[in-house]
């Protein structure tokens, strides 16, 4: 029988020797071209194939399979096809001594698709492909398909190095021991794309190879990443040369050579800058470019401290801080030119409220840097900058996401669980105990020595510290760290800015006319009961207002009252919605009516010049604080849509809220506010400071308008889950989840 041509299978070997990224690793699939040797291998190959087929029981079916399997872009549906006929499950099985190269080519293209679905956070994946590629190594043979032989090399290489830490420490001499091998076949004269990628794999094991010395280690990691950016160069491969530039920099940076590891940054980010212009902000794209380049941007900012160039350290934070928001709005409203210049940084400063101070920690790779930035300052010099060594981004990422090799852990997973279960106790008892140990650590670490160089700087309590977020630390109740026995915003109000130009924009976004009036939208999906009383109140601090209430809460309406109904203050009462896993900005936002979302993306779509009028936009719904955790130095949230879209500032939430907690600090939240003119970020902290000390008999007594003893008795009960009527002198909303979501952002 003749074996088909069309079923021929061109592509031989996906091999995934890309280099891992900034922020974690990410393979590229790609077929070699080798040229004639390549071609003549493959030919064999496929010659060996048709043969081995024309040999089987059936043949036809087996032609069947190679094609659909080939064919299969799912890596689990592709899985599905391969597994019977390596297994043996109701097929004849396939021997890898009657059919040595159908075998092979069905183990590359499982460990191929496990690869696939193990960037997909699949815990065991990686381990299976890796099973896969030892399958294939076993049975290639050198003197045959030498091209083949190299390239199965460099591909289990690579998948070692990408194993979580432990695993990937003790692989790396078999690692070294398998380039090496596969160096011997791709030589730099005949195949130097596939040198390059084989000497970065190489280089990477080197850099954290522990056997040997240390210092000699690193010198020969930096001189084998450089060799092989002489191949992968910026124009060639811009992507490529990025990354690797970010694996030589950490290097670089070890070894204390700080210009050369800066010249190579600036480098990449000049590419990373270019090809981001190309793309649409909320695409996945600009997502990648955004994710690989904030680790270059913290390093940077290492690298200038430690050669004193703090000026510098900060200009290229503040370059590196929401950079889609820059691209979205063309240098126009929120954000900043690309080199701010220095006389620009210190106007900006100068802007900003005399009680004031920037507090802008940047995690890097070798540590964490602070800066503490005074309105009024001309200069930049050490006592602006806190420098600590042994706290990482890595360190970091431990604790938020369970570490860098892309299985979610750490605070996330304590944050699903809560979520899924808010109203299970325990669940929340978890979730508390474990954002204490993150406190903990963090002020062991860094947040203990930020609070003294405060207090040294003479930054008196009772100041506004204006706090630079990142993504990771965003989600977290900072306001609720311990400082002296208190929450810290018990001793200073805590307002958060995604840069320095966003500080400075909505400062002056305060000195426009206001309109004394509120566009209130409360309950769009009829289900938060406890917002038609928060609407009531609120409505007797103004002289005037427009209601969309319950099912007048469509996006359409809603849209319409914003562009058609100036006013000075935007209160949502609703619910939010924001997905932790694969966060996507056209389902990230306010739910109207109808569970239809008004998104981040309708939004950025909004005029910048649209919210000239407010002053405040207050979010009282759930998780409207969120951002894209896996670009940590941009703030591409609902907040900062609204800051972009004029609103000097915005109150929101970091998690699921209580409803009955929400109506109560919105209903002081306004009282301190508007009856006693207490500015809003002051007002927001008096008012969870309240809630989170006050007695039952005091919320008893703030609710007597709306519900008797007995119903606010049981609403109180059902909200703090407790199981007994609560007695007068109990706090029943003393737990920072009920108090510490709510997040002031903007001035």
């Amino acid at each position: 029988m003749k074996f088909p041509s069309r079923y021929l299978i061109l592509f031989l070997i996906f091999c995934m020797s890309s280099i891992s990224s900034c922020v974690q690793s990410t393979h590229k699939n790609e077929v070699f071209n080798y040229g004639g040797v390549n071609l003549t291998e493959t030919k064999r190959f496929n010659q060996s194939i048709e043969w081995e087929t024309r040999q089987y029981l059936d043949s036809v079916k087996l032609i069947n399979a190679l094609d659909l399997i080939s064919n299969e872009k799912d890596p689990s549906r592709k899985l599905e096809l391969i597994m019977p006929w390596i297994d043996g499950y109701n097929i004849p099985l396939l021997a890898k001594e009657r059919q040595p190269h159908i075998w092979i080519r069905l183990n590359l293209f499982a460990a191929e698709a496990h690869n696939q679905l193990s960037e997909q956070k699949k815990s065991d994946d990686l381990d299976k492909a890796i099973s896969h590629y030892e399958n294939t190594i076993q049975i290639l043979q050198r003197e045959k398909y030498p091209v083949l032989w190299a390239a199965a090399r460099n591909n289990l290489a690579n998948a070692l190095s990408r194993l979580p830490d432990e695993k990937r420490i003790k692989n790396l001499e078999r690692v070294i021991k398998l380039t090496e091998e596969a160096l011997q076949i791709r030589t730099q004269d005949k195949f130097p794309d596939e040198w390059a990628k084989t000497q970065i794999i190489r280089a990477k094991a080197y850099h954290e190879r522990s056997l040997g010395d240390k210092a000699s280690n690193l010198k020969l990691a930096a001189e084998l990443f450089e060799q092989a950016l002489r191949f992968q160069t910026q124009r060639a491969f811009p992507s490529d040369f990025l990354v690797t530039v970010y694996e030589l920099s950490l290097v670089l940076l070890e070894l204390k050579q700080y210009p050369k590891a800066l010249s190579y940054i600036e480098k990449a980010l000049e590419i990373n800058e270019r090809e981001l212009l190309q793309h649409d902000i909320l695409s996945s794209e600009a997502k990648h470019l955004v994710s690989q380049a904030h680790s270059l941007f913290a390093n940077a900012v290492w690298a200038h401290v430690q050669l004193k160039n703090y000026t510098a350290a900060v200009q290229i934070m503040e370059q590196g801080k929401s950079r889609l928001l820059k691209k979205k709005l063309s240098l126009d409203h929120l954000t900043r030119p690309n080199d701010p210049l220095t006389s620009n940084l210190f106007h900006w400063l100068s802007t900003l409220p005399s009680d004031s101070a920037i507090v802008a920690p940047v995690f890097s790779d070798q540590g964490t840097i602070v800066f503490i930035l005074k309105p009024g300052i001309t200069n930049i010099d050490e006592s602006n900058v806190i420098s600590i060594s042994g706290f990482t981004r890595k360190d970091l990422y431990g604790l938020m996401r369970g570490g860098m090799s892309g299985e979610w852990g750490g605070y996330m997973v304590s944050y699903r669980d809560l979520k899924i279960e808010t109203s299970e106790e325990s669940k929340r008892i978890a979730w508390e105990s474990y954002v204490t140990k993150i406190f903990n650590i963090f002020s062991t670490n860094w947040f203990d020595q930020t609070l003294f160089h405060l207090q040294q700087l003479n930054i008196k309590l009772g100041s506004r510290l204006i706090w630079i977020v990142d993504s990771d630390t965003n989600l977290l109740p900072i306001n609720s760290i311990n400082f002296n026995g208190e929450p810290l915003l018990a001793n200073y109000y805590i307002q958060f800015v995604p840069s320095i130009y966003s500080a400075f924009v909505a400062q002056e976004n305060l000195k426009k006319e206001k309109k004394d009036h509120i566009n209130l939208v409360i309950n769009p999906t009829e289900d938060l009961p406890g917002t038609i009383i928060e609407s009531k109140v609120i409505q007797k601090h103004f002289p005037s207002k427009t209601e969309l209430i319950g099912s007048q809460a469509t996006i359409e309406n809603f849209e319409q009252l914003i562009k058609s109904t100036p006013s000075t203050y935007l209160h949502v009462a609703s619910h939010g919605t924001h997905s932790i896993v694969n966060p996507n900005p056209n389902n990230s936002g306010l739910v109207l009516k109808g569970k239809r979302v008004f998104s981040i993306r309708n939004i950025l779509n909004l005029p910048s010049n649209q919210f000239d009028a407010n002053r405040l936009v207050v979010l009282s719904a759930c998780e409207t604080n969120f951002v894209d955790i896996e670009m940590p130095f941009e703030s591409l949230g609902v907040p900062a849509a609204f800051l972009q879209a004029g609103a000097p500032a915005v109150i929101s939430t970091l998690w699921l809220v209580n409803d009955v907690a929400t109506m109560l600090i919105m209903t002081k939240f306004y009282e301190f506010h508007r009856k006693f003119d207490i500015e809003p970020v002051v007002a927001l902290a008096k008012a969870q400071l309240w809630l989170r000390s006050a007695t039952y008999k005091e919320i008893e007594k703030l609710l007597d308008d709306f519900w008797d003893k007995k119903e606010t008795n049981e609403i109180i009960r059902a909200a703090t889950m407790k199981s007994t009527n609560i007695k007068q002198n109990d706090v029943p909303f003393a737990n920072r989840y009920f108090w510490a979501g709510f997040v002031y952002t903007g001035m």
